[in-house]
Protein backbone atom coordinates (compact mmCIF):
# COMPACT_ATOMS: atom_id res chain seq x y z
CA UNK A 1 0.00 0.00 0.00
CA UNK A 2 3.22 2.32 0.63
CA UNK A 3 4.46 1.87 -2.69
CA UNK A 4 0.87 2.21 -4.34
CA UNK A 5 0.99 5.79 -2.20
CA UNK A 6 4.12 6.87 -3.40
CA UNK A 7 3.64 5.84 -6.92
CA UNK A 8 0.60 8.34 -6.64
CA UNK A 9 1.99 10.89 -5.22
CA UNK A 10 5.13 10.54 -7.72
CA UNK A 11 2.12 10.87 -10.79
CA UNK A 12 0.92 13.78 -8.97
CA UNK A 13 4.18 15.52 -8.96
CA UNK A 14 4.77 15.23 -12.15
CA UNK A 15 1.19 16.23 -13.03
CA UNK A 16 2.46 19.80 -11.14
CA UNK A 17 5.46 20.40 -12.74
CA UNK A 18 3.40 20.35 -16.23
CA UNK A 19 0.98 22.56 -15.56
CA UNK A 20 3.77 25.18 -14.01
CA UNK A 21 4.98 24.59 -17.29
CA UNK A 22 2.85 24.79 -19.67
CA UNK A 23 3.55 24.97 -23.70
CA UNK A 24 4.90 28.01 -25.20
CA UNK A 25 2.31 30.56 -27.09
CA UNK A 26 4.87 30.07 -30.32
CA UNK A 27 4.78 26.93 -32.46
CA UNK A 28 8.62 27.10 -32.40
CA UNK A 29 10.02 26.38 -35.71
CA UNK A 30 13.06 27.98 -35.24
CA UNK A 31 11.58 31.02 -36.82
CA UNK A 32 9.05 32.12 -34.40
CA UNK A 33 9.40 34.95 -31.78
CA UNK A 34 8.76 38.56 -31.41
CA UNK A 35 10.57 40.73 -34.07
CA UNK A 36 11.29 44.46 -33.43
CA UNK A 37 10.76 46.09 -36.87
CA UNK A 38 12.21 49.47 -35.78
CA UNK A 39 15.22 50.53 -34.40
CA UNK A 40 16.07 53.99 -35.10
CA UNK A 41 15.99 56.30 -31.92
CA UNK A 42 14.61 59.21 -33.38
CA UNK A 43 11.75 57.08 -35.27
CA UNK A 44 10.70 55.16 -31.73
CA UNK A 45 10.89 58.79 -29.91
CA UNK A 46 8.66 60.85 -32.28
CA UNK A 47 6.22 58.35 -32.03
CA UNK A 48 6.59 57.73 -28.56
CA UNK A 49 6.03 53.99 -29.19
CA UNK A 50 8.07 50.84 -30.19
CA UNK A 51 6.16 48.70 -32.70
CA UNK A 52 6.46 44.77 -32.58
CA UNK A 53 5.01 41.61 -34.29
CA UNK A 54 4.81 37.86 -32.87
CA UNK A 55 5.62 35.03 -35.67
CA UNK A 56 4.28 31.53 -35.47
CA UNK A 57 2.14 33.17 -32.69
CA UNK A 58 -0.64 30.02 -31.21
CA UNK A 59 -1.99 31.43 -27.72
CA UNK A 60 -2.70 34.63 -26.01
CA UNK A 61 0.62 36.94 -24.99
CA UNK A 62 1.67 39.91 -22.84
CA UNK A 63 4.68 41.89 -24.29
CA UNK A 64 6.33 44.34 -22.58
CA UNK A 65 9.86 46.63 -23.46
CA UNK A 66 12.67 47.09 -21.47
CA UNK A 67 16.32 48.38 -21.65
CA UNK A 68 19.72 48.40 -20.17
CA UNK A 69 23.02 50.45 -20.23
CA UNK A 70 26.33 49.96 -20.13
CA UNK A 71 25.77 51.84 -16.70
CA UNK A 72 22.85 50.21 -15.84
CA UNK A 73 22.89 46.42 -16.52
CA UNK A 74 19.57 45.54 -14.81
CA UNK A 75 16.98 45.91 -17.85
CA UNK A 76 14.59 48.68 -16.99
CA UNK A 77 10.83 48.96 -18.17
CA UNK A 78 10.39 51.16 -20.91
CA UNK A 79 6.57 50.45 -21.98
CA UNK A 80 3.24 49.51 -20.90
CA UNK A 81 2.35 45.92 -21.46
CA UNK A 82 0.54 45.10 -24.74
CA UNK A 83 -1.36 41.89 -25.78
CA UNK A 84 -0.66 39.94 -28.70
CA UNK A 85 -3.22 37.17 -30.36
CA UNK A 86 -3.48 34.98 -33.25
CA UNK A 87 -5.92 37.50 -34.71
CA UNK A 88 -3.89 40.61 -33.76
CA UNK A 89 0.37 39.35 -33.72
CA UNK A 90 1.61 42.94 -33.84
CA UNK A 91 0.92 46.20 -32.37
CA UNK A 92 2.96 48.88 -30.78
CA UNK A 93 4.19 49.49 -27.13
CA UNK A 94 3.54 52.63 -25.75
CA UNK A 95 6.94 54.13 -23.73
CA UNK A 96 5.88 55.28 -20.53
CA UNK A 97 7.27 58.56 -19.11
CA UNK A 98 10.55 57.20 -18.01
CA UNK A 99 10.78 54.70 -20.96
CA UNK A 100 10.29 58.04 -23.32
CA UNK A 101 13.90 59.46 -21.49
CA UNK A 102 15.67 56.61 -21.47
CA UNK A 103 14.96 56.51 -25.43
CA UNK A 104 15.73 60.27 -25.89
CA UNK A 105 18.81 59.45 -23.79
CA UNK A 106 21.66 59.56 -25.52
CA UNK A 107 23.66 56.12 -23.65
CA UNK A 108 24.40 53.37 -25.86
CA UNK A 109 21.20 51.31 -24.95
CA UNK A 110 19.92 47.27 -25.70
CA UNK A 111 16.48 47.12 -26.19
CA UNK A 112 14.76 43.72 -25.41
CA UNK A 113 10.80 42.92 -26.35
CA UNK A 114 9.91 40.38 -23.76
CA UNK A 115 6.79 38.15 -23.02
CA UNK A 116 6.33 34.92 -21.35
CA UNK A 117 6.15 31.56 -23.79
CA UNK A 118 8.10 34.06 -26.69
CA UNK A 119 11.20 34.37 -27.96
CA UNK A 120 12.12 37.77 -27.19
CA UNK A 121 13.64 40.41 -29.40
CA UNK A 122 16.38 42.28 -28.55
CA UNK A 123 18.29 44.91 -30.82
CA UNK A 124 20.45 48.00 -29.96
CA UNK A 125 18.88 51.28 -30.40
CA UNK A 126 20.21 53.11 -33.11
CA UNK A 127 20.77 56.70 -31.47
CA UNK A 128 20.20 58.98 -35.23
CA UNK A 129 18.48 61.72 -33.37
CA UNK A 130 19.63 65.26 -34.18
CA UNK A 131 20.81 65.43 -30.40
CA UNK A 132 23.06 62.52 -30.05
CA UNK A 133 24.43 61.79 -33.84
CA UNK A 134 28.02 61.87 -33.48
CA UNK A 135 29.51 65.58 -34.68
CA UNK A 136 31.17 66.16 -38.11
CA UNK A 137 34.94 65.21 -38.37
CA UNK A 138 36.88 68.37 -38.32
CA UNK A 139 39.38 67.89 -41.42
CA UNK A 140 40.36 71.41 -42.10
CA UNK A 141 43.86 71.26 -40.86
CA UNK A 142 44.50 67.82 -41.72
CA UNK A 143 47.38 68.69 -44.17
CA UNK A 144 49.34 69.80 -40.75
CA UNK A 145 50.59 66.87 -39.52
CA UNK A 146 54.39 66.15 -38.98
CA UNK A 147 55.83 63.07 -40.56
CA UNK A 148 57.12 60.24 -38.56
CA UNK A 149 60.86 59.25 -39.12
CA UNK A 150 61.68 57.52 -42.44
CA UNK A 151 63.01 53.88 -42.80
CA UNK A 152 66.35 53.73 -44.98
CA UNK A 153 65.09 53.28 -48.59
CA UNK A 154 61.87 55.46 -48.71
CA UNK A 155 60.87 58.22 -49.93
CA UNK A 156 60.60 61.54 -48.05
CA UNK A 157 57.22 63.22 -47.69
CA UNK A 158 55.31 59.30 -48.48
CA UNK A 159 54.96 58.56 -44.47
CA UNK A 160 51.45 60.66 -43.13
CA UNK A 161 51.19 62.24 -39.30
CA UNK A 162 52.65 59.21 -37.58
CA UNK A 163 49.68 56.67 -39.87
CA UNK A 164 49.64 53.74 -39.43
CA UNK A 165 48.81 54.14 -35.28
CA UNK A 166 49.36 52.40 -33.21
CA UNK A 167 52.21 50.69 -34.95
CA UNK A 168 55.61 48.81 -33.30
CA UNK A 169 57.20 51.52 -35.78
CA UNK A 170 56.74 53.63 -32.79
CA UNK A 171 58.63 51.11 -30.10
CA UNK A 172 61.63 49.78 -29.74
CA UNK A 173 63.19 46.67 -27.87
CA UNK A 174 63.46 46.67 -24.44
CA UNK A 175 63.72 43.26 -22.09
CA UNK A 176 63.73 45.01 -18.89
CA UNK A 177 60.01 45.94 -20.07
CA UNK A 178 57.11 43.11 -19.30
CA UNK A 179 55.89 43.44 -22.80
CA UNK A 180 59.78 43.63 -24.29
CA UNK A 181 59.07 46.79 -25.68
CA UNK A 182 59.08 50.39 -25.27
CA UNK A 183 57.40 53.44 -26.91
CA UNK A 184 60.33 55.93 -28.73
CA UNK A 185 58.28 58.66 -30.42
CA UNK A 186 60.30 61.27 -31.38
CA UNK A 187 59.77 65.36 -30.87
CA UNK A 188 60.01 66.11 -34.24
CA UNK A 189 56.82 63.78 -34.82
CA UNK A 190 54.96 64.82 -32.54
CA UNK A 191 51.51 67.82 -32.71
CA UNK A 192 52.66 70.98 -32.09
CA UNK A 193 50.84 73.66 -30.31
CA UNK A 194 49.71 77.02 -31.42
CA UNK A 195 53.97 78.30 -31.02
CA UNK A 196 55.05 75.31 -33.38
CA UNK A 197 56.22 73.74 -30.35
CA UNK A 198 55.92 69.84 -30.52
CA UNK A 199 54.70 68.21 -27.96
CA UNK A 200 57.29 66.77 -25.41
CA UNK A 201 57.67 62.77 -26.68
CA UNK A 202 60.02 61.59 -23.46
CA UNK A 203 56.70 60.92 -20.66
CA UNK A 204 54.98 58.62 -23.75
CA UNK A 205 58.39 56.77 -23.66
CA UNK A 206 58.18 55.49 -20.51
CA UNK A 207 55.22 53.42 -21.80
CA UNK A 208 55.99 49.51 -22.22
CA UNK A 209 53.35 50.23 -25.32
CA UNK A 210 49.74 51.06 -26.53
CA UNK A 211 46.49 51.04 -24.63
CA UNK A 212 44.65 47.94 -25.78
CA UNK A 213 41.85 50.36 -26.20
CA UNK A 214 43.65 52.45 -28.26
CA UNK A 215 41.60 52.97 -31.95
CA UNK A 216 43.26 52.30 -35.14
CA UNK A 217 44.39 54.77 -37.67
CA UNK A 218 45.39 54.27 -41.19
CA UNK A 219 44.96 56.17 -44.05
CA UNK A 220 43.74 53.67 -46.76
CA UNK A 221 44.79 55.16 -50.87
CA UNK A 222 41.39 56.60 -52.66
CA UNK A 223 39.04 56.40 -48.99
CA UNK A 224 40.50 59.35 -47.58
CA UNK A 225 37.69 61.79 -47.78
CA UNK A 226 34.17 61.64 -45.94
CA UNK A 227 33.10 61.32 -49.53
CA UNK A 228 34.56 58.42 -50.40
CA UNK A 229 33.89 56.47 -46.69
CA UNK A 230 30.22 57.19 -46.88
CA UNK A 231 29.90 55.34 -50.06
CA UNK A 232 31.17 52.22 -48.58
CA UNK A 233 28.05 52.17 -46.46
CA UNK A 234 30.56 51.41 -43.45
CA UNK A 235 29.19 49.94 -39.88
CA UNK A 236 29.26 53.30 -37.37
CA UNK A 237 29.21 52.89 -33.81
CA UNK A 238 26.27 54.08 -33.11
CA UNK A 239 24.84 51.13 -34.83
CA UNK A 240 27.28 48.25 -34.24
CA UNK A 241 24.31 45.31 -34.70
CA UNK A 242 24.63 45.78 -38.34
CA UNK A 243 27.91 43.26 -38.33
CA UNK A 244 25.69 40.77 -36.59
CA UNK A 245 22.65 40.93 -38.98
CA UNK A 246 25.13 40.54 -42.00
CA UNK A 247 26.79 37.47 -40.82
CA UNK A 248 25.17 33.92 -42.35
CA UNK A 249 22.37 32.56 -40.44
Amino acid sequence: MKRAGLRTAGIASIAAVFALNPAGALAGDGKDGLKAPEKSQSAIASAGEIPVRAEGLEKKIEVVARSKTFDSRKHRKLSEPLVLKPGKPSGDLQLTEKGQRRIESCQARRVKLDAEGAKAAKFDLVRDSDRCGPDPVDLSRASECDPITLDEGDTPGAPECMIPFPDDFHTTDDYTSETGRRIAFQDASMVKNSRGTPIAAEPYNRNDGFSPGQAIVVKVPGLDTPEALEATDPITLDNLSRNDEALPK
